[in-house]
């Protein structure tokens, strides 16, 4: 068995069954599918079992009581049997050729592919987001490593990397990545889209707290800068504008839902304030320097209210 195809579901009875027939239709490998169902409360199992009677030889259904995307993907790699693993959200679809043409890539070396993802916004228009040549900067950035169903992973690597830390309610796949590069997991590009990461406004495998989710991603950005700093300290020194720059723009994700908790950790971050010197002004907004005139926690309040108002183009520009 060369790829096991897994993929997590909660409530997913609209999506499945599209995103299975993604699944089903590689070609060029041998695979399985185990069908990972996280508590659904819908006609998901039912579906899923059908589809499991429909085909018997590759499909498998399990169940994962513990809540949250985590467990369910840990579960299904417990289960695998391909020496590969491909996760798909059961909401989103895997590109034709996808599986065939990144295990063509690796050799004995290779642990992980990075996918080029293709995200579909709720206006129907797509964006493609490339692989980031930095692997520390794509992780810092939350962009650049790929996404869990444009990626390719040896089974082994994640076993041997404990698998999915299930504290992680939201940002447990780039916790998963900052694990991988810590263990120094060997990575192989491939530059063609690989899958669809659908946005929608249906239910998800977690129930969506953006305020949570913006909390954690700024705990774990902490703990890969905490990380650089003490255990590759040249690379910390020499790209440490970047690195503050990942750091404001993750507490301006966080400002968008909790500003009180975002300036406290700013305050905390950035003691001096935002100095111009400290950052990498290419990955700040073009208002930036509003923020050594306001005051960041003034600045994220006014932008707060302007996207209140302001028209999906024009808010974009506030990002």
């Amino acid at each position: 068995m060369q790829v096991s195809i897994i993929i997590p579901t909660f409530n997913s009875e609209d999506y499945l069954e599209r995103a299975f027939a993604s699944a089903v239709e590689q070609e060029g490998v041998s695979f399985e599918i185990i069908i990972v169902d996280n508590n659904s409360t819908d006609g998901t199992v039912a579906l899923a079992e059908r589809l499991r009677l429909q085909y018997p030889e590759i499909v498998r259904v399990a169940h994962e009581p513990k809540q949250g995307s985590a467990a369910a993907r840990n579960l299904g790699v417990r289960l695998a049997k391909g020496e590969w693993i491909q996760f798909l959200d059961s909401d989103d679809l895997l590109l034709p050729g996808k599986i065939q043409r990144q295990i063509a890539l690796v050799d004995d070396s290779v642990d992980w592919v990075l996918g080029v993802i293709t995200i579909v916004h709720l206006n129907g228009e797509e964006q493609d987001v490339g692989v980031n040549e930095d692997a520390w900067a794509g992780l810092l950035n939350y962009t650049g490593l790929g996404h869990l169903n444009s990626n390719l992973y040896r089974r082994a690597i994640l076993i041997q990397a404990g698998g999915f830390n299930e504290s992680y309610r939201y940002c447990d796949d780039f916790a998963m990545y900052f694990i991988l590069l810590k263990y120094g997991a060997s990575l192989k590009k491939d530059s063609t889209p690989s899958a669809l990461h659908i946005h929608h406004e249906g239910d998800r495998i977690t129930t969506v707290n953006k305020s949570a989710m913006a909390k954690e991603r700024v705990l774990l950005t902490n703990r890969v800068v905490e990380y650089l700093e003490k255990e590759k300290y040249e690379y910390y020194v020499k790209n440490e504008a970047s690195v503050n720059s990942a750091r404001l723009n993750c507490l301006r994700k966080q400002a968008t839902y909790d500003i009180e908790s975002a300036s406290k950790n700013f305050r905390y971050l950035f003691p001096n304030g935002f100095r111009r010197e400290d950052f990498l002004m290419a990955a700040l907004p073009r208002f930036a320097f509003l923020f050594q005139v306001m005051g960041f926690e003034n600045t994220e309040r006014v932008r707060n209210i302007f996207a209140e108002f302001l028209p999906p183009s024009w808010k974009a520009q506030l990002k």
